[in-house]
């Protein structure tokens, strides 16, 4: 029972989250984005590239070095570092989506409020260990809600029961492997949807 958990509370990284946010939105309701096919596809990659890829990547270089001590981040200062490394990356992304790829406003919001989302952790880490993965599901479900509201034409029921079910599974793997304490994954938790949810839907 605990390798089954631990294995699904690494594939439901904080990482991996927002990209499958986007993806339940792209495949459940393409027609809310005016573009092609290739084109979601192309803004998924880089989306995924700089809020999954290069930051585990990174993250597992910095383990390998021996200046994270834990790649499960169960250290409080290995989070801190794991966290700063995301946000970074996460600026890269805000700033090519928004002035390089020219993103349409929706993508861009959603973008933005992650990496606020992520900021607002990082910030915080240094005084207060909040859930990053909260933190990302929280998010994903905010920014479902926005979607929702913003879309009133679209019923986003389905990708919103998804993001619950995967919420809950995965704060309460968190808190079965007492990785982190209750209050830490409702910080968390509230950081990523109340950030997602306000960004998004004003700005979407």
């Amino acid at each position: 029972m605990k390798n089954l958990a631990q294995s699904i509370n690494l594939m439901l990284n904080p990482w991996v989250l927002p990209s499958l946010c986007l993806l339940l939105i792209f495949t459940s309701y393409p027609s809310i984005f005016p573009f092609s096919e290739t084109y979601l596809l192309m803004m998924l990659g880089v989306i995924f590239t700089f809020s999954a890829l290069l930051p585990i990547i990174s993250i597992f270089t910095l383990y390998t070095s021996r200046i994270i001590k834990n790649y499960r981040l169960e250290i409080g200062t290995d989070r801190m570092i794991a966290m700063l490394i995301t946000t970074v990356y996460y600026a890269i992304l805000t700033f090519l989506v928004i002035d390089k790829i020219g993103a349409m406003l929706l993508i861009s919001a959603i973008v933005i409020a992650f990496a606020l989302a992520t900021a607002f952790v990082t910030m915080l880490a240094p005084f207060y260990s909040a859930c990053p993965s909260s933190t990302s599901a929280g998010a994903v479900l905010g920014t479902l809600f926005a979607v929702n509201l913003l879309f009133e034409e679209y019923n986003l029921l389905l990708p919103i029961a998804v993001g619950i079910l995967m919420t809950g599974s995965l704060i309460s793997i968190r808190l079965y492997l007492n990785q982190q304490t209750l209050n830490e994954t409702v910080v968390g938790f509230s950081i990523g949807f109340f950030t997602c949810l306000f960004t998004v839907f004003y700005f979407g």
